[in-house]
């Protein structure tokens, strides 16, 4: 590098708010520099090339009597002299940063004085930005306070959908074949009024059969609480018995295994699946409604899923079950909505299977903390912590609401507080 009296001039001394760019070429290096301030107009000619020297032969004009370049353009672009036929390698480089260096000490080779840092492979350590230590406070650490609890992340408390959803509906087996629909009994539960199922005649494949199972009266249902967080109902039907659960405006129909034979109509039929509204009955304003509910909807499922994953602690088998389920349920939600009518125009189905998998997780959070004494002690100490927290933020902030201009007169009545009257004061 180039000496000076006393010291040694940095590259981060050098350049005006500028960028510099080595590209190595087959045949050639350019070097370039584009300048963000500065050079504001194209220049026609920089001081450097008004210098008397030799001819330059890649910009046509002449250069310092150095080899160093002419500098113009509006990018401030130039090519180093005498690098066109001279072959590649670390030789080359060296003869760049050799004309950089001689470019650097003339000192009319730029308009304004060098205040911008510039690092460069090889430069010289540019001190840090004066505003390095500043900005480091802007995110300070997510626990500052030594010695204070981190809570664990809690479910959001979804509630399940109610059996009211599917009242006044007509379901269909993936939007498009059989009809469901049910009715609220004397005790509040659940009836089938209709059940037709489709399916292919057993002596003959792939033939379309249907049967209609619901005869006079409504069959009945028995409830089998909330396995998964949803309201769960077994339909006792002889030939094909099956339990189903509640989502929002449709059901989500389960048996093992998943076909079932109806011998006197001579009908195969596989009930099971996601039955909800018939995909040529879903208008655009619903899918895109919908749409806007969605991403809320996964919002929740993530938020469930870290609650979930934070009662494993330390586990890295617990971590990586409730992991790899997670990770499953994209694949699973794939295999039941392709079959959906239209999914790819309203997305109903993907959209209720998020919910579905929100509350399991929900519910599989309780499980895990009841069955954890140690951990159910902890969240309760979380719990009785946070409502503290919570009383104090309250008390702060009513304190402070007291003590704004105007928010009280001193010695008057507060309002809706009974005036004593005279008599009383006597």
């Amino acid at each position: 590098m180039t000496e000076f009296p006393g010291k040694i001039l940095p590259f981060n001394k050098l350049f005006q708010q500028s960028i510099a760019t080595l590209i190595v070429k087959r045949e050639r290096i350019d070097f370039k520099v584009a300048f963000m301030s500065g050079l504001k107009e194209p220049a026609k000619r920089s001081p450097i090339a008004s210098s008397p020297g030799r001819p330059d032969r890649n910009q046509g004009g002449t250069a310092a009597g150095r080899g160093i370049p002419a500098l113009s353009g509006k990018n401030a672009g130039f090519s180093i002299m005498g690098f066109k036929n001279e072959g590649k390698g670390a030789a080359a480089i060296i003869r760049c940063l050799s004309a950089l260096l001689a470019l650097a000490s003339s000192p009319t080779a730029f308009v304004s004085p060098a205040s911008a840092q510039l690092m460069l492979p090889g430069a010289l350590h540019a001190a840090p930005p004066a505003e390095s230590k500043k900005s480091a406070s802007v995110n300070p650490s997510a626990n500052p306070m030594p010695g204070r609890t981190k809570f664990k992340p809690r479910p959001l408390g979804l509630k399940a959908p109610s059996d009211e959803s599917l009242l006044d509906r007509d379901l269909t087996r993936y939007g498009g074949s059989g009809h469901l629909s049910f009715k609220l009994g004397p005790d509040k539960t659940l009836e089938i009024t209709t059940l037709i199922l489709e399916g292919e005649q057993i002596s003959e494949t792939r033939e379309p059969c249907r049967v209609s199972v619901i005869a006079n009266e409504p069959m009945l249902l028995h409830t089998d609480g909330r396995p998964l967080g949803l309201t769960r109902y077994q339909a006792d039907i002889a030939a094909c018995p099956f339990h189903f659960d509640v989502l929002n405006g449709a059901v989500l129909i389960s048996r093992e295994p998943a076909t079932c034979d109806f011998a006197a109509a001579d009908c195969r039929i596989d009930p099971t699946g996601l039955w909800g509204p018939a995909a040529s009955t879903i208008s655009e304003k619903e899918a895109r409604s919908w749409e806007h509910i969605r991403g809320r909807t996964e919002s929740n499922m993530r938020a469930n899923f870290r609650a979930l994953l934070s009662t494993a602690g330390k586990n890295k088998t617990a971590i990586k079950d409730i992991a790899g389920d997670q990770a499953g349920f994209s694949s699973r939600r794939e295999m039941v909505c392709r079959n959906y009518a239209q999914e790819e125009v309203h997305g109903f189905c993907a959209l209720r299977m998020t919910e579905a998998r929100a509350m399991l997780l929900q519910t599989q959070w309780a499980e895990r903390v009841e069955s954890d004494p140690e951990l159910k002690k902890q969240i309760e100490k979380e719990d009785a912590e946070r409502r503290r927290a919570a009383a104090a933020q309250a008390a702060a902030k009513a304190a402070k609401a007291a003590a704004m201009p105007g928010a009280s007169i001193p010695g008057a009545p507060e309002s809706g507080a009974a005036v004593p009257s005279p008599s009383a004061a006597n």
